[in-house]
């Protein structure tokens, strides 16, 4: 069962203590804690910003993974010529059409459908939101610093430049968040480089890396090969591929990086 809370419900440990767990409270905070900016010891807030953000990581990624999943049984049950069911074709249409196909392949989805490496999600939330501090997270629940030029929920950076229109996108939860921000790179084209990537290593049975995959975000910021070197820094200076293999407890979904059948 997955348990949406407060962070007065969490309790936070040092980073090192951190490092040293393999599974994690299935618990998602629904926002940072408002005492957050307080917070003096950069390890300390590092500690409070990881046990808030990796659960939710977690979670979404256990979520893209039971698709994928299902998306290899069902390409295995047509392969043996049985017939889909109602809702299996449902299911399959959904997927196909969320990606803007034409017509249902399999090969197409599986690139799509895959995990985002909890090291670089962190390092992307750090670096974007200032390890929880800024703005944008605080009163948005928006640790991934993602644009939107559409009406709606959004806020206006301060020191915008005139003439620009987009506003940074805004969640009612922090889970809200992260589930866009995996849509983002698992959706659009600019990522096509990265789902590559990341195909290509679990098609070669290696381990689903964000130090890899870091590579492959030129796109992702204004900035291009700096932005990605400075993430590249946070996953090292921070040892975040130690989170690369954790996991919520009573899992029901197991993130793996191992090659397609």
């Amino acid at each position: 069962k997955l348990l949406q809370v407060g962070l007065k419900n969490i309790q936070f440990e040092s980073v090192d203590f951190i490092k040293t767990l393999k599974n994690f409270p299935r618990k998602l905070p629904m926002r940072l804690p408002k005492n957050i900016l307080q917070i003096r010891s950069p390890n300390d807030r590092k500690a409070v910003f990881i046990m808030t953000t990796l659960p939710l990581i977690l979670y979404v990624n256990e979520l893209i993974l039971r698709d994928r999943v299902q998306i290899k049984n069902l390409r295995l049950k047509s392969a043996e010529g049985i017939s889909l069911g109602q809702q299996e074709n449902f299911f399959l249409r959904n997927q196909t059409t969320k990606l803007g196909l034409k017509k249902l392949n399999f090969g197409i989805l599986l690139k799509h459908v895959d995990i985002i490496p909890p090291s670089l999600a962190i390092a992307q939330s750090a670096e974007e939101s200032g390890w929880g501090t800024s703005r944008f997270a605080r009163e948005g629940n928006a640790l991934f610093g993602q644009r939107t030029w559409k009406k709606g929920n959004g806020l206006v950076p301060k020191k915008r430049a005139t003439g620009e229109k987009y506003k940074v996108r805004s969640f009612k939860h922090l889970i809200d968040g992260v589930h866009s921000y995996a849509r983002n790179l698992n959706h659009h084209f600019a990522y096509k480089v990265f789902r590559a990537k990341r195909a290509n290593l679990r098609e070669n049975g290696l381990r689903i890396d964000g130090l890899s995959l870091a590579d492959t975000l030129f796109s992702y910021s204004e900035r291009g090969h700096d932005y990605i070197q400075t993430i590249k820094k946070i996953i090292r200076k921070n040892r975040l591929a130690l989170f690369d293999n954790a996991r919520l407890r009573n899992s029901s979904a197991t993130v793996t990086s191992s090659p397609d059948a």
